[in-house]
């Protein structure tokens, strides 16, 4: 698991998250395993929080929809 790059502990400073399950998407269980490739846009910055738009993808396909996280700013 890499960490977020230059964002410090993100699971100390989540504030909320929310997901939509568009339709079933087939993640394979291999014995090697299966990578899932995540990505963040920051949709929204104020002085107390950032929101993130984030892509869960597995093989190319959409894994959820919607994914939305807030952080809180600064280092906790």
């Amino acid at each position: 698991v890499e960490r977020s790059r230059g964002l410090g502990d993100v699971y100390k400073r989540q504030v909320s998250q929310r997901a939509r399950f568009t339709r079933p998407v087939q993640v394979p269980d291999t014995e090697g395993g299966t990578a899932i490739e995540v990505a963040a846009t920051v949709r929204k910055v104020s002085e107390e929080a950032a929101t993130l738009a984030v892509d869960v993808k597995c093989d190319g396909q959409s894994v959820l929809g919607r994914v939305e996280v807030v952080v809180r700013q600064g280092e906790q």
